[in-house]
C-alpha cells in the first residue's frame, strides 16, 4: 500500500503508527499532519493544521491516542482528539519557543515527552505537570540534537544523539 501525501505532494518528514496500530500520522513540510485510520486505506486523511512551523518529527502517546509534534519554529504541540482537526484542539506544551525541534519521543509508560533541538539540548516535560519547567539536559553536541529514545524499560534513561556523531545517555 502506498499512501499520497495529497495533490501538492509535500516533502514528508516523519511518520508514526499509534499504540492500538489505528492510526498512522505522517509529518510535512506543509505544516500539516495527515492520520489515516489502518485499513481505511481509500478514505482521506484527517489533516491537522496548525501555524507552528514545518514538521521534524510525530509521536503518539504509547497510552493513549495523544499525537505529539515538534516543528521547526521551535515548539512541541500535542492533539488530544485527532478528530477535533479545529485550533481549539491544539496545545502547546512549551511556552516559549525553543531552538528549531529535530526530534520527540514519549515514554513508554506515558508520562514523558523528549524533544531534541538545533541548539544541542534536550528537552523533557513530565506530562503529569505539564505546567512546571521542563528538565533541560544540554550536549556538546555542536550543532543539534538530531535523535533522542527513552529506553523501553527505564524511562528515566534517554539516549540523545548529535552532529558530532556521539551518543549520550
Amino acid at each position: 500500500i502506498q499512501l499520497s501525501g495529497g495533490e501538492d505532494n509535500p516533502v514528508l518528514s516523519s511518520v508514526a503508527i499509534s499504540s492500538d496500530n489505528k492510526y498512522i500520522a505522517v509529518g510535512g513540510y506543509d505544516m500539516r499532519i495527515r492520520i489515516w485510520s489502518y485499513g481505511d486505506w481509500k478514505d482521506p486523511p484527517i489533516i491537522l493544521d496548525q501555524s507552528y512551523g514545518i514538521i521534524r518529527d510525530v509521536a503518539f502517546n504509547p497510552k493513549s491516542n495523544v499525537l505529539y509534534a515538534g516543528t521547526e519554529k521551535g515548539y512541541v504541540i500535542l492533539w488530544e482528539d485527532i478528530h477535533d482537526t479545529g485550533a481549539a484542539s491544539v496545545q502547546l506544551i512549551n511556552k516559549e519557543e525553543l531552538g528549531e525541534i529535530n526530534c520527540i519521543d514519549v515514554s513508554k509508560d506515558g508520562r514523558y515527552i523528549a524533544a531534541g533541538d538545533i541548539n544541542g539540548s534536550t528537552w523533557i516535560w513530565d506530562l503529569t505537570k505539564i505546567n512546571d519547567r521542563p528538565i533541560v539536559l544540554r550536549t556538546d553536541f555542536g550543532e543539534a540534537t538530531r535523535s533522542l529514545a527513552f529506553h523501553p524499560k527505564q524511562e528515566s534513561i534517554i539516549a540523545t544523539g548529535g552532529d558530532d556523531a556521539s551518543i549520550y545517555v
